[in-house]
């Protein structure tokens, strides 16, 4: 096994976001449980925009926005207030 998965599997074991993760995913304090429960509200939430649209009646327009983390902040922001999630 590579040092990469290694490290994975240790923090795994251990309750932690591996470090791979947090590259690749938002700043947080949030436990490896709670980051997982959050994750899998966001990607529900991603998943209903893409299929019936934002509930809400907002219309998000990422050719505004040029940074992607930007993009992603921005729409974390909509979606968390409007779904009454933690930020």
């Amino acid at each position: 096994m590579s040092n990469e998965l290694d490290n994975v599997a240790r923090a795994l074991h251990n309750g932690h976001i591996p470090q791979i993760w947090r590259r690749l995913a938002p700043a947080t304090l949030k436990t490896l449980g709670n980051w997982m429960i959050h994750f899998q509200q966001r990607y529900h939430q991603y998943n209903q925009w893409v299929r019936v649209g934002p509930t809400d009646g907002r219309v998000f327009r990422s050719r505004f926005y040029s940074v992607p983390c930007q993009t992603y902040s921005v729409a974390r922001k909509i979606g968390t207030s409007s779904e009454e999630w933690p930020g």
